[in-house]
């Protein structure tokens, strides 16, 4: 008997916890597609097929949904960054390599997201923290890339990281305001910054990423 329960009791576990994953899942692409705001509570639920009371048996507000779906992409982009570095060890293609995923993964969400995002300071509060413990491993990365040959020597790496992690931080803010695509924006600044700082190796790698960065944005529109 206590093993049947004990069974019982797993399965009811693991089916909670697929129902959850689901709701993040499906959570997750809503808001990408449609921005945050214009999903209601209601239409998530709609959209699993399950009720409005189930949703928030598994979450007690949107802002917790918004939070759970921001830290498993989060969690899912530094599993994919630890898997890169781990295949490569050219710390110039690691930077492109992710630079290449983020924008395709950026470029079919919604704007209205990122500036929907802004209303929910724990999510803001999260990333800036994650960004702080960050930066010290950027700065040694790019004197790794020094070391290969692939970045000038003759910069303070101190400054600019601070000056790449400025930017990045306004580029919503710029793209937002612009006619151009996001892939436009972002590579324009992404592949400018590092030519700057990048010896002759490092500009034809910036090159050869470049082409095929362009290539497969080409294909992607086809």
């Amino acid at each position: 008997m206590y093993m049947v329960a004990k069974d019982s009791q797993n399965y009811k576990s693991t089916s909670r916890k697929e129902l959850h994953d689901r709701i993040l899942q499906e959570a997750m692409t809503l808001f990408t597609k449609n921005g945050i705001k214009n999903m209601t509570m209601d239409d998530i639920a709609t959209s699993l097929a399950i009720s409005k009371r189930t949703l928030y048996e598994e979450v007690p507000d949107k802002a917790a949904l918004v939070m759970e779906v921001e830290k498993l992409k989060q969690a899912r982009k530094n599993r994919m960054i630890e898997q890169i570095i781990h295949e490569h060890d050219n710390v110039l293609r690691i930077i492109l390599e992710i630079y290449g995923i983020t924008i395709h993964e950026i470029q079919g969400i919604n704007p209205d997201y990122f500036r929907d995002l802004k209303r929910y300071p724990a999510v803001n509060r999260m990333y800036e923290k994650d960004r702080e413990k960050n930066m010290n491993n950027t700065i040694a990365f790019f004197q790794k890339g020094v070391i290969q040959g692939f970045f000038r020597n003759d910069f303070n790496y101190s400054i600019i990281n601070y000056l790449l992690d400025a930017q990045i931080r306004s580029l919503v803010e710029v793209w937002l305001t612009m006619s151009y695509s996001f892939h436009e924006v972002f590579e324009t600044l992404v592949f400018s910054f590092l030519r700057g700082i990048s010896t002759a190796s490092g500009q034809a790698l910036i090159d050869e990423y470049s082409k095929l960065f362009k290539k497969e944005s080409l294909i992607d529109h086809i």
